[in-house]
């Protein structure tokens, strides 16, 4: 079967798309479906960068309604007693309002959380050890320092 061009598929009705599978697909709708699939892909390597660094990190499930806020950070965890909010985007993927809302909050006086947007897992891995660096208790600092003098 023959896909339409672009310029017709915009104009079809979803029903009539649906029967050319994913070549019903615009180039837009191509690039959200990408773009969804990757961002999914960058939180999961991401927990897992937590979970071997020893952080238990709290992940919203994407599959699913979830009776967090609208607009939540992706991932939750604490280092050091601090509380860290990441909010995983994509290439050039933008925060919405509700989530603009949510972290304004979350920065503001009780909560005083670490929020930071995470476009990469290299970006993702200079904020934990930049983290790890800024609030490492000085006794833990001391006895890392005694264990690497002590291995020589």
């Amino acid at each position: 079967m023959k896909v339409p061009p672009e310029n017709l598929l915009r104009l079809m009705s979803p029903a009539d798309c649906a029967k050319y599978g994913n070549g019903g697909l615009t180039r837009d709708e191509c690039a959200a479906a990408y773009e969804a699939r990757s961002e999914k892909d960058l939180q999961q390597k991401l927990e897992q960068l937590l979970l071997r660094r020893g952080h238990l990190p709290r992940r919203q499930r994407m599959d699913r309604r979830s009776n967090m806020a609208l607009g939540m950070p992706d991932i939750q965890f604490e280092i050091f007693g601090h509380s860290v909010h990441w909010e995983v985007k994509f290439g050039a993927g933008r925060t919405t309002a509700e989530q603009d809302k949510i972290i304004a909050g979350l920065q503001a006086e009780p909560n005083r959380a670490i929020v930071r947007v995470i476009r990469s897992y290299r970006e993702g891995l200079d904020h934990l050890q930049e983290l790890t660096r800024r609030f490492r208790p000085e006794a833990q600092q001391a006895d890392i320092l005694n264990d690497l003098k002590g291995a020589n």
